[in-house]
Formats: structure tokens, sequence, C-alpha cells
């Protein structure tokens, strides 16, 4: 993505400051959006395999989840450093840190209500599971310019996998208490 990032060579002038400001924030995206790519890489064999459940929605949400944290973290840290020189530093950075926090819970809320954001699966096998990890580090060893179309092969199969088994139906547990005796309610779509 760099090459495509970078500033035109044959440029006579200093570029515009809006276009070099914008290919910042593009190079940095891009780089946010490689390492979502890589980790959920890693990741999701083992989700499948422990959890049974793969989630291609956090390749979207790792974009937003990531900064958001951090300016949690970071308002949290200020916070900390704030209260030493005054209350009311601290708590203004508390409350800029609330405001983090409830974003970046509505943000998890919304990508949880993404459908087919997550998806449930049956038992992942080790066999699988290795078999995968062995193509990605087979994938990682290869030329730069042969990575694109063994990379785009990964995807397919990760995506058609996926493919292959349906969303479970929807399911509602409630907790009774009748008696002395605790009833648990299930209820689960056909």
């Amino acid at each position: 993505m760099q090459t495509w990032l970078r500033a035109d060579p044959w440029l006579a002038g200093p570029e515009p400051k809006w276009l070099r400001w914008g290919r910042v924030g593009a190079d940095r995206v891009a780089a946010l959006a490689a390492l979502s790519v890589a980790c959920w890489a890693v990741a999701f064999p083992l989700t499948a395999h422990y959890f049974h459940v793969v989630a291609p929605v956090g390749l979207v949400g790792n974009l937003l989840v990531v900064p958001g944290a951090f300016l949690i973290v970071l308002t949290g840290c200020l916070s900390l450093v704030g209260g030493l020189v005054s209350g009311f530093v601290a708590e203004t950075f508390n409350h800029a840190n609330r405001v983090f926090v409830s974003a970046l819970l509505d943000v998890v809320v919304r990508m949880d209500g993404v459908p087919g954001g997550v998806r449930y699966v049956p038992a992942v096998g080790w066999g699988w599971v290795i078999g995968w990890y062995l193509l990605l580090v087979s994938w990682i060893r290869l030329p730069a310019g042969r990575r694109w179309p063994w990379g785009i092969g990964l995807l397919v199969l990760a995506v058609g996998w996926m493919g292959v088994y349906p969303v479970r139906p929807s399911l509602r547990c409630t907790a009774l208490s009748g008696g002395g005796s605790g009833l648990l309610l299930v209820e689960a779509g056909t």
C-alpha cells in the first residue's frame, strides 16, 4: 500500500499541504487495516476451534476499536498525571474518558448487530487449524510480488469456509426463579 500512497516523484513543486496530510492519514488507516487483517488471520482459527465463533465484523470493528481504546488509555493516563496538578484537570480528563468509553461501547454494540458479522461454526479440528497456519506461514515466506494472489486465495478460503456454515438461529435464555428452584427457559429458532 505504501507504493500507492507514495508522493509523485515527478512533481515539480512542493505538494499541497492538504494532499500531504491526506496521504499521511491514508497511510495510518492502511497500516491499521493491515494490522487488523493480520490479527484476524492469526486469531480466527483458534477462535473457531475453542469458541465456535468467527467474527468477520472484527476486521472493520478493529479500525474503530483500536483508536478508541488508545484514547481511553490516553485520557486515563492524562487524568492521573493531571491529578498531580489539579483536581479540575483530572476531572476534565475523567469526563473525556467517560465519553470515549461510552462511544466505544456503542461501536461494539453496533458491530454486534451487523447481520452475518458473527458466525457460529461447528467444532473445527486441529488438522484444519494447523493447515491454516501452514498456509499462512507459506504465504509470508513468498516473495512480495507473489503474495497478492496467494493472499486473495487465503481470503477466499476463509470466506468460503465461513459461508459453508449457516448462521445459528437466534437463541434466547431466560432464568426464572420458582419456588426455591432455578428454571432456565431456552427459546431457539428453527
